[in-house]
């Protein structure tokens, strides 16, 4: 996804969408100079360990968080020019490859036995550590998709009626 020029395709289906608007005008504007804190991150459930990073602003207290899903072969590694923008913003964020969801996928996970149940499970993973984090508002969790995880997060919002969900894609 290019962060620069893709932002302006983003519904944000609580109907912030002006809020997501000033989020996206500070990607065009901004540099890459930003600061943040970049934690590697290991989630074991199910069997599975999820490899991933947390990334937060270099300053204390308590954020507002995305989860962002990557789409078909993506990994981790995809959304660091995103995680600056959002740290920048004051806003914390995760970056997990899904077990067996990419080639770059470090968890040993075939990814011919990765399903939308087993992607589920991992979101949900992410979503139950990222809760435990004192440095989280529980209140503000967002996330952040592509198109086919657009069912795994509505199931995950279904499960967790506090997530608000975005989509690179327009959804209904």
């Amino acid at each position: 996804m290019n962060n620069e020029r893709s932002c302006d395709k983003l519904l944000v289906k609580n109907n912030s969408r002006k809020h997501f608007v000033v989020f996206c005008a500070l990607i065009e504007a901004k540099g890459t100079d930003i600061k943040m804190i970049k934690e590697e991150l290991l989630i074991t459930h199910h069997g599975r360990t999820l490899h991933g990073y947390f990334f937060k602003p270099e300053e204390k207290g308590c954020f507002p968080l995305v989860i962002m899903s990557h789409g078909y072969n993506g990994c981790k590694d995809d959304f660091e020019k995103t995680a600056k923008y959002l740290a920048d913003a004051k806003i914390a964020s995760v970056a997990c490859t899904f077990c067996g969801g990419s080639t770059r996928d470090e968890s040993g996970f075939p990814t011919t036995q990765m399903t939308l149940f087993t992607e589920k499970e991992d979101l949900m993973a992410i979503l139950e550590s990222m809760e435990q984090r004192p440095n989280i508002n529980k209140k503000q969790i967002f996330l952040f998709f592509t198109a086919f995880e657009k069912v795994t997060a509505k199931a995950i919002k279904k499960k967790r009626h506090s997530a608000s969900c975005f989509s690179d894609k327009q959804t209904t």
